[in-house]
């Protein structure tokens, strides 16, 4: 009997001009196995959706490495009409460094004062999302935007 692949919930607070602040949790089944924040480029952010994610090599981030680069891409991301590649889920601070990926951290804050929300401690988010997703080689990501009260 085989695992269900988790399921990444992206729960998008409320948006600026410059970031879209999320709380995302990592669940399969009925275990939440990480929850940590997010955050997005409000322009550039991927449309609310489900997605799948899979494992692949960064061709960006591995040329300016200097070494393969893994990190967790989304499938099917759709800007209007056009299909968007190489969205993916990864280590980054302020929003405004974005390009329409998720980063990922420990808490939200204004770090650098700009008055846009950023997530602090990103590397180590990054790493304890990973731990929680295991040998898992394929997950869910299901983007939900914030609807007001």
């Amino acid at each position: 009997m085989t695992r269900p692949s988790p399921t990444l919930y992206v729960r998008r607070r409320e948006a600026d001009e410059v970031a879209t602040p999320s709380v995302c949790e990592l669940w399969r089944g009925a275990i939440c196995l990480y929850r940590g924040y997010g955050v997005e480029n409000t322009p550039k952010r991927m449309a609310a959706g489900v997605y799948r994610a899979t494992r692949t090599r960064s061709p960006r981030f591995s040329k300016a490495a200097g070494h393969d680069v893994i990190t967790w891409e989304l499938h099917g991301v759709m800007d209007g009409a056009r299909l968007r590649q190489g969205i993916r889920i990864h280590a980054a601070n302020f929003a405004k460094d974005l390009e329409g990926c998720l980063a990922l951290g420990m808490a939200h804050l204004d770090i650098d004062k700009d008055g846009a929300m950023d997530v602090t401690s990103s590397r180590r988010g990054i790493q304890l999302f990973e731990q929680a997703c295991g040998a898992a080689d394929e997950l869910t990501a299901a983007v939900i935007d914030h609807k007001p009260a």
